[in-house]
């Protein structure tokens, strides 16, 4: 695929203006309806929508009053046919905005279960990425990811005993159940731990963070802490989030958490098969809302900078500890992975240097993991058929071999058997 081409360039500056940030000029005539199917496949048709009215409202250079457009655009270019847009319009109210609503209904009425039970529930990955964008409800949200403390199989038992609902174990670290119209994915593991050695090293030290009792702000370490944890956690960063939604305490991941979970999880889909725009801006909102003094400057101020919208407020404590994150990173092979994406998220989505940590980076990787990005080389539709689609799989673990070394520091071959065996008994 050639960067440059006109698609993706354009795909490109309409997302940084749908997330307030500037932007370099579109194409005279861009191909509407092939940007738009970009952004249906990086779940990001709502962001288009917004950089496109971005576009409207600074053609000819003109600001519009009132607003707090950020555009750099320098010339006019055609815009969607009034049809089309409203059709888009209409679908980002349809596929985004109205589905959060219930979305939220749900979220809230699963943590009023086990807030009834005795269960305290921690929200993963879609709800509490969606709080640090700018504007929450144009993120898509899917399942419902949470983590029970330690508690899931005594919850998974009161879910089917008193409601009847019933539970599906046979997936790799967590459990599966319907809940007011979605699939709601219960961790018992952090990471799938069945096919590298390090994911399984690693998760004993999400365990270590996802534990409650040493979280619980203005209280002292739980004495049952391993050594560990108890010298892992001098830092900062570490405390749990409690926050309502709806009239129910839920509990958002600490920042150190988050970071690591979304790193592993973001390298995971990126070693395997791939990973779209919307995972990446996922990380680069958590890194901005999670770095010191940079674009809030007081725990209870909110910043003069009325487009920064986020439903939570910044607060010290709930800092990333850059420091621990990188060595935690370094230990485990992903430093290299981890800068690439930071620049990529600087240089081709708009994001502030300061917002990450300060560090070197390859430019001909980068720029090879964002061409995989937007036109991964092996793509996830496979072809039909048992063995074209097993002939295939083989060719895309091979040919992905450079991803997957960036993101784990495992043999690759003995991770291949391992996985292997798992499928035959948990496909």
């Amino acid at each position: 695929m050639n960067m440059e081409t006109d698609v993706y360039n354009d795909f490109l500056q309409l997302v940084r203006l749908g997330i307030g940030h500037r932007a370099g000029p579109l194409s005279a005539n861009p191909d509407w309806e092939a940007i738009y199917a970009q952004a249906q496949k990086h779940a990001l048709p709502a962001v288009l929508v917004d950089g496109i009215n971005d576009v409207r409202c600074k053609r000819d250079d003109v600001r519009c009053e009132g607003e707090s457009h950020t555009s750099a655009i320098i010339h006019q270019p055609s815009f969607p046919p009034k049809e089309l847009m409203l059709q888009w319009i209409g679908e980002t109210l349809q596929s985004f905005e109205m589905p959060r609503k219930i979305y939220l209904q749900a979220v809230a009425s699963l943590a009023r279960f086990y807030n009834a039970h005795g269960y305290r529930m921690m929200v993963l990955k879609g709800y509490a990425c969606s709080l640090n964008w700018p504007r929450p409800e144009h993120r898509p949200c899917g399942d419902i990811d949470i983590w029970l403390f330690g508690q899931q199989k005594e919850a998974d038992a009161a879910m089917e005993k008193t409601i009847g609902i019933k539970v599906d174990t046979s997936h790799h670290h967590h459990t599966v159940f319907d809940w007011g119209g979605f699939t709601v994915e219960n961790h018992y593991d952090f990471v799938n731990v069945h096919f590298y050695r390090s994911s399984r090293r690693m998760e004993s030290l999400f365990k270590e963070l996802g534990a409650f009792e040493q979280k619980n702000e203005n209280e002292n370490q739980n004495e049952k802490l391993s050594q560990k944890a108890q010298k892992t956690l001098k830092g900062y960063g570490f405390a749990h989030q409690p926050v309502e939604l709806l009239g129910e305490r839920l509990w958002l991941p600490s920042p150190n958490l988050h970071a690591l979970f979304l790193l592993r999880h973001l390298g995971a889909h990126f070693a395997a098969i791939d990973i779209s725009l919307r995972q990446l801006l996922d990380w680069a909102f958590f890194a901005e809302k999670h770095t010191g003094d940079v674009r809030c400057k007081t725990e209870e101020v909110r910043c003069e900078d009325k487009s920064h919208t986020s439903a939570i407020k910044h607060q010290p404590s709930q800092e990333v500890d850059w420091e621990w994150l990188q060595g935690v990173l370094e230990e485990y092979g992903m430093s290299q992975f981890f800068h690439c994406v930071n620049a990529i998220c600087v240089e081709d989505l708009g994001f502030a240097e300061e917002v990450f940590p300060k560090g070197d980076f390859d430019p001909l990787l980068k720029q090879r993991i964002l061409t995989d990005i937007l036109a991964p080389e092996y793509p996830r539709e496979e072809p039909a058929g048992f063995i074209p689609k097993m002939t295939y799989k083989y060719r895309r673990w091979q040919g992905n071999a450079w991803k997957q070394r960036l993101v784990y520091d495992d043999n690759r071959f003995v991770s291949f058997w391992t996985g292997l065996g798992e499928h035959l008994f948990r496909p």
